[in-house]
């Protein structure tokens, strides 16, 4: 081996040796740095790639950077068998499903569900499946259609703010349709719950005393009975009406001598609404205390003398007006009184009085479908104490109908909290809801005054006469709120879809309709962000159901006291073909639901 090749490997193997000390000392000066150190302050110092890295290992799995930012929410429409439709029921689920942890509809996917803060539900009867060109033919639609397809260009903004219309179908039966508000607005209860729901029954209701079925508060609220002042936030009443006297320190009327008053009243419609025509009140024993036919204020329209019995003759010589009926219950009715009746909200409102002690025999006795249906007083009668009532076609009569809730309290006391009680099968909505979340908000904006079926856990509700008014209410309502139930009405009333109908002509029809396009595209433009809007018809177009059922209702009113062949009003098996029909067709509505 020459010389050169000799310095050359010599000068290589100390290249090696420089190399591996080097690898050495710098190995060294990290054990150290380890040793007098955190291991996990590197975490801290390197905030964009190490500590990423070390949040996106969770459960074994590597994610990549930046996942663990929130994703913005989707909603998907799956698709449906042709067999198969959409309920009212499916469209409530989902909102039990978002807010109340149920499991997932069939019918609709979601991402990132959890980012989903608000839900609009918004009622619009009036529209009907065959303005999208649904069930026109033989063959009926079950599936979602894409609006692309079947959006008239009157209501153009449901294209630009919704991607299908989905058929949908009201719960019902083969000659009527059940209300779409408490289809919505009512849920089922598992069986835990109607376990639950009954002790929680039984441990509210101790002694067998009737002070144990007085109505509360919130329950006088909720039944819309005109509020006495002894309650904290009751408005004050009209200049016109009178109140039970209670001194403010004896608000309680527990541990006091009670006297149980059963009231009924009857009344006539006139120029101003209905107005009070007879006044009975009967007493613990079923002897009559008070019983005085009343002359109205205001001329009388109709004498509805098939519900009341009060004829124009009755009344001719009548001279007692409704002040002197107030001086009288004053002097009757005091704190330690209990009134007793049924649905009284009406007499009490008649009668112009308020009173706090209430027991509401269509409250404390149930409708075999439950709420927000009521038991008729008759049905009662009939079904619990074997009696039958009301027969006279020539109206009822009021001294026997407070007998009857005497007689059906007394029947109660004995019987216990549990009898004559059967939806233990259904809780509002909002009660639902509040039970997973107790910091959700939820309002109502709609016609009216608030209904039976909205339940206690409701807080909000929103008292409107106009679609505008209702739209404005919702927007005022949006931030502060999570869920919302509205309805407008303005189509409704013009196509003559109920009793409130305004004047059928192609020109108010026009209008109706395009301001429904505006206003649902201002609520659309206004909604936040991460907000679910769902909007369904309720029915389809019941004009003709209604007709139908009329015919029904006049011939079975006829029937009573004369034979088939002398009624007026004819009515035979094709007719209830006719109707089963016209029901099934109203049955049939649509639904539209968007994320935005």
């Amino acid at each position: 081996m020459d010389e050169k090749c000799i310095i050359e490997k010599l000068s290589e193997k100390r290249k090696r040796k420089n190399h591996k000390s080097k690898n050495l000392d710098k190995n060294q000066s990290i054990f150290e740095e380890i040793e007098n150190s955190n291991p996990f302050d590197v975490l801290k110092n390197d905030s964009n790639s190490t500590e990423a890295d070390f949040k996106n290992v969770i459960n074994g799995k590597r994610t990549k950077k930046g996942s663990e930012k929130k994703k913005y929410p989707t909603i998907k429409i799956t698709n449906r068998s042709p067999e198969k439709y959409i309920g009212i029921g499916d469209l409530r689920d989902v909102v039990l499903w978002i807010f109340g942890n149920m499991s997932a509809p069939s019918w609709i996917t979601a991402t990132n569900k959890s980012s989903i803060k608000k839900i609009i539900v918004l009622l619009i009867p009036g529209l009907d499946p065959t303005l999208f060109n649904l069930d026109i033919g033989p063959i009926l639609t079950n599936s979602p259609v894409l609006l692309e397809e079947c959006c008239p260009d009157k209501l153009n903004a449901f294209k630009l703010i919704f991607s299908h219309v989905i058929p949908t179908r009201t719960p019902g039966e083969r000659y009527r349709i059940h209300s779409p508000v408490s289809s919505f607005l009512q849920c089922p209860l598992s069986n835990a719950e109607k376990i639950a729901q009954s002790e929680k029954l039984k441990n509210k209701i101790q002694n067998k005393s009737p002070e144990d079925y007085l109505m509360s508060h919130s329950e006088l609220v909720e039944r819309d009975y005109p509020l006495h002042s002894i309650f904290p936030d009751s408005k004050p009443l009209p200049s016109d009406w009178k109140e039970t006297y209670i001194p403010r320190d004896s608000s309680d009327i527990q541990g006091s001598k009670k006297k149980i008053l059963a009231l009924d009243c009857e009344m006539c419609k006139t120029k101003n609404g209905p107005e009070l025509t007879r006044v009975t009140l009967v007493d613990w024993d079923c002897q009559t205390v008070y019983d005085e036919l009343v002359k109205p204020g205001s001329p009388i329209i109709d004498y509805l003398t098939q519900y009341s019995g009060i004829t124009e003759e009755k009344l001719s010589n009548i001279t007692t007006k409704i002040t002197d009926v107030q001086e009288m219950l004053l002097k009757i009715i005091d704190k330690n009184t209990i009134i007793v009746g049924h649905s009284l909200e009406w007499d009490f409102r008649s009668l112009k009085f308020a009173h706090p002690y209430i027991i509401d025999t269509s409250f404390i006795f149930q409708h075999t479908r439950g709420p927000p249906y009521k038991p008729g007083l008759k049905w009662l009668a009939h079904k619990w104490l074997k009696r039958e009532i009301q027969k006279n076609v020539l109206g009822h009569d009021s001294i026997e109908d407070a007998l009857t809730c005497i007689d059906l309290l007394k029947l109660k006391l004995k019987n216990g909290p549990e009898f004559g009680m059967f939806n233990i099968d259904n809780e509002s909505i909002f009660s639902k809801l509040e039970r997973s979340d107790e910091t959700k908000k939820f309002a109502i904006v709609d016609y009216g005054g608030p209904g039976q079926w909205y339940g206690n856990s409701l807080k909000t509700f929103v008292s409107c006469s106009s679609d505008d008014e209702v739209l404005e209410g919702i927007l005022k309502n949006i931030n502060s709120h999570d869920f919302i139930w509205a309805r407008f009405r303005e189509l409704e009333y013009t196509l003559g879809w109920s009793k409130n109908a305004t004047t059928n002509n192609m020109e108010s029809v026009d209008d109706a309709f395009k301001n429904l396009n505006e206003r649902i595209y201002k609520l659309y433009t206004n909604l936040p962000k991460c907000t679910i809007l769902l909007v369904y018809s309720g029915t389809g177009d019941p004009r003709e159901m209604l007709k139908f059922s009329s015919k029904k209702n006049a011939f079975n009113i006829e029937f009573k006291t004369k034979k088939w062949d002398e009624c007026e009003n004819k009515w035979d098996d094709n007719d209830n073909e006719k109707l089963a029909l016209a029901t099934n067709k109203a049955r049939r509505g649509i639904s539209f639901i968007m994320l935005k």
